[in-house]
């Protein structure tokens, strides 16, 4: 896939939780994506084990 086609399959916008923000670059989107993003836990989740995750 190049030119147009690939410009239009490819998007840095951020679809975490229905943020919707746009970035000039993929780095960009990574950075937000981690400085904004990661950690959270939805609504009404606590910080338990992860799935597939049994306790010893």
């Amino acid at each position: 896939m190049t030119g147009i086609a690939a410009a239009s399959f490819f998007s840095n916008a951020c679809r975490f939780g229905g943020c919707g923000l746009h970035f000039p670059t993929l780095a960009e989107l990574i950075e937000h994506i981690e400085d904004n993003h990661i950690g959270e836990c939805p609504p009404g989740q606590g910080q338990g084990p992860r799935p597939g995750q049994g306790r010893l």
